[in-house]
């Protein structure tokens, strides 16, 4: 995420605001699968669209409140202020070289 836009009414964008208060609800450790974040994290390795990537490793609803965490925690990252965060949102492991 880039500098932080700030909205008309003073407070964050309201794309940047309705995406953290997806992710908010992934923060706890409880939606962590350490099995599934590995798998995740070698899938976006490149960029790659969510709901592709959540795919190529398991079924969905096993598969998304780990990636969801993932971008929580920032393992993962994508531009939240671009669009709110849906299934075509790219997201990308940090390159850790």
């Amino acid at each position: 995420m880039g500098g932080l836009e700030i909205s008309p009414d003073g407070g964050p964008d309201p794309v940047l605001r309705s995406s953290l208060r997806r992710l908010a609800g992934y923060r706890h450790r409880r939606c962590y699968r350490e099995e599934l974040a590995h798998e995740l994290l070698h899938v976006f390795g490149a960029p790659t669209p969510l709901l592709r990537g959540a795919q190529q490793v398991g079924d969905q609803p096993m598969t998304l409140p780990v990636l969801y965490h993932l971008l929580w925690a920032g393992h993962l990252t994508t531009d939240l202020e671009y669009a709110v965060l849906g299934p075509a949102a790219v997201a990308r492991a940090p390159d850790l070289r």
